[in-house]
């Protein structure tokens, strides 16, 4: 197995056609996406402003209700779950079309390509939300979601409240979006605390307080009440330059095997996976922006 920085010249993993790559090279690594940061309403300027300090290939953001929409490669939405601070997860915007009846919603959906986003895998999570749609049954729009990604997957796909990937099916005045999670655990989960306390607040919002503040990097911070000691520990990662995800573990896309979660993640093992090759290469275009010296 060949396994070459260059994603054009690797083989297909084990259990990918061929054929199946070249379309996830050409059709995911090699395009421009439209790319959704969540976060908690208020908080969607700061995180436009943090979006927008990074070195991205696109400059194409907007602050919109619920958070952040930009334009981007694959390794642009690497880049925002690993730098931003306020956001609550980065979603993929795969297809957006309008769909009143369940007819209309089932012939979109059985155009979505499915097999080059999702893995060959035994579960799935599907989220839906309707608003002011004739579509208003989630339950009866989740099973037509998945009996479109059986179809084209052709495998038994099981739903699971805890299964990645996780796909969000939006329709708002028939309007129908589907996104696919980049994330896994929401990113306010830093990777830090083992345990956190009773009723913490969370680190994303603690970022935000911070940035509303005016906290600088080398500042002295006193938070006499700091009970888990969030406000602490997202100051003392800004001091470092640590992005906020250096502790986490990457979701994996497609089968990718997660990227290793000891801080060196710049440093992903050689991997067998078409799509760990892929992240390598984006990773690396990433700037290193601090290592561990706390």
């Amino acid at each position: 197995m060949n396994n070459s920085d260059d994603t054009g010249g690797e083989e297909a993993p084990d259990g990918i056609s061929p054929s199946l790559a070249k379309r996830i090279r050409r059709r995911i690594t090699a395009r421009t996406h439209t790319f959704f940061a969540a976060t908690a309403p208020g908080l969607e300027h700061l995180c436009l402003a943090e979006l927008l300090s990074l070195p991205l290939s696109e400059t194409r953001a907007s602050a919109v209700p619920g958070g952040v929409e930009f334009q981007g490669k694959l390794h642009d939405c690497y880049m925002a779950n690993l730098h931003l601070r306020c956001a609550n997860r980065v979603l993929m915007r795969l297809c957006d079309f309008r769909a009143s009846s369940f007819g209309a919603l089932e012939k979109r959906l059985s155009e979505i390509e499915w097999e080059i986003y999702l893995p060959r895998c035994r579960g799935l999570r599907i989220s839906v939300a309707s608003f002011k749609s004739r579509l208003y049954h989630r339950g009866a729009v989740a099973e037509r979601v998945h009996h479109s990604v059986v179809k084209s997957m052709g495998l038994p796909v099981e739903i699971s409240p805890e299964a990645d990937p996780h796909l969000f099916i939006r329709i708002d005045s028939d309007r129908v979006t589907v996104s696919l999670d980049s994330s896994g655990e929401l990113l306010h989960k830093r990777g830090i605390k083992p345990r956190g306390g009773k009723a913490p607040i969370r680190e994303t919002l603690a970022a935000a307080v911070l940035k509303i503040a005016g906290y600088r990097p080398g500042e002295l911070l006193v938070d006499p009440m700091c009970g888990s000691g969030t406000f602490s520990l997202e100051a003392a990662m800004i001091s470092r330059n640590l992005p906020a995800g250096w502790f986490r573990i990457l979701l994996s896309w497609n089968g990718l095997p997660s990227a290793p979660g000891d801080g060196d993640i710049y440093g992903a093992k050689p991997s067998s996976g078409l799509w760990l090759s892929t992240l390598r290469v984006y990773l690396r275009r990433i700037p290193r922006t601090g290592r561990l010296h706390i």
